[in-house]
């Protein structure tokens, strides 16, 4: 579902994948047409003894506890709390990573099945919470891998927080009952937490992209805007796109209504069509992943840096991470370009007239765009658009 929501509760399943390799005693040793365990894709495991994977991995948590447990004791956001969530979150990256190697195909202990297997309980367990939840009269408005998101309208925080406690505690005692049931399982690891509350969730519509207005986290008031999956986060969109992106969130999260968002993009364009902006701030990153001789077609990020090496001197190749602006024209001194390629703005002669039009449509127009379309607005709105084609040198 689209656009914005109130009051949102996270609560996560606990290392989901890992968990459901200990669940089902999923282990190259272990797996048995005639096991005990079965997954509900059909393939099964052994009930004892325990499998390799299942020793490593609870070795793994035991240790993590005892990092999360040293981290609960100092004040939200102190050096030392960061230092164990961080601790913490390595031991969560190496359980997880050993579920990652388990389906890779070069990996010593590579088995497709148990893979599949695996997949299988953590697609059938998240079924499984989404139907509880729903059953408790409470709408799942989106769903990860490994987590729930719970809209629960018109609750102060108090009462949220209780309730979001309720469905936590309803969900834990339903995970036997479903491991029994599903996976012949008389002992399990599935356990689901509370951890945030968002005043405001905003999603576009795509899987892993959402933002919210964090203000409860694992016990902690907080105040906070968190973005999971927009351009902010990608090392490939420039610093104006993250910056701009970043601020239309802020507004949208903390209530602004259309008419701020508006002045602000307003301002934006303005800005932009001023050429008030720097190449460093407008240029869009782009890797070259290969010797610049071995493409077989030249995208614009290519051909951008095959020009400036050509004619400016620059040297890009494999590895490099050259910016890109899109040129509207080019003084008779150079050779015509579509497309410039540069390390620092500074490095762009001023015979090279950018396309100002064109870049304002790839770094902001464009990631703008699909945030506000999931509200129902339109850029034809928001931008301040040409009064003449003369002055845009058109006619």
């Amino acid at each position: 579902s689209r656009g914005v929501k109130e009051n949102v509760v996270v609560l996560d399943l606990k290392s989901l994948y890992p968990m459901a390799m200990m669940t089902i005693n999923a282990s190259p040793e272990t797996k048995d047409p005639q096991g005990e365990l079965r997954a509900p894709n059909g393939v099964r495991f052994r009930r004892a003894p325990d499998g390799l994977t299942r020793s490593i991995i609870s070795d793994l948590l035991i240790e993590r506890d005892e990092k999360k447990a040293t981290r609960n004791r100092y004040p939200f956001g102190s050096p030392e709390y960061i230092l164990y969530d961080m601790q913490q979150n390595v031991l969560k990256v190496i359980m997880n990573t050993y579920y990652g190697v388990s389906g890779y195909t070069r990996f010593r202990l590579y088995d497709r099945e148990i893979g599949a297997a695996i997949t299988s309980v953590g697609r059938a367990i998240i079924e499984h919470t989404r139907k509880v939840i729903e059953s408790l009269g409470s709408h799942v408005i989106y769903g990860d891998t490994d987590s729930c998101m719970v809209a629960l309208p018109g609750l102060d925080r108090e009462a949220t927080i209780r309730k979001a406690r309720e469905i936590e505690a309803t969900l834990n005692a339903s995970y036997a009952d479903f491991a029994r049931t599903e996976l012949n399982a008389e002992t399990h690891y599935f356990s689901i937490k509370f951890e945030k509350v968002y005043k405001r969730f905003f999603q576009a519509g795509k899987k892993k992209r959402y933002a919210g207005h964090l203000v409860w986290k694992e016990g902690a008031t907080v105040d906070e805007i968190d973005i999971v999956g927009f351009e902010i986060r990608r090392s490939d969109y420039p610093q104006v796109t993250k910056v701009v992106q970043r601020r239309v969130m802020e507004l949208i999260l903390r209530g602004e209504g259309y008419d701020e968002v508006k002045k602000f993009l307003g301002e934006v364009i303005r800005d932009f069509r001023a050429g008030k902006y720097t190449l460093d701030e407008i240029g869009i990153p782009g890797g070259i992943g290969k010797d610049l001789s071995d493409y077989q077609t030249d995208d614009a990020h290519v051909r951008g840096a095959k020009y400036a090496n050509q004619h400016l001197g620059m040297e890009f190749a494999k590895g490099s991470k050259p910016k890109r602006v899109y040129i509207k024209n080019v003084t008779s001194k150079y050779q015509k370009t579509d497309v410039l390629c540069f390390e620092y703005g500074d490095q762009v002669p001023p015979e090279f007239q950018v396309d100002w039009e064109m870049m304002m449509e790839k770094t902001v127009k464009q990631p703008i765009s699909r945030i506000i379309e999931a509200l129902g607005w339109e850029w034809a709105d928001i931008d301040p658009s040409r009064t003449t084609l003369a002055q845009w040198g058109i006619g």
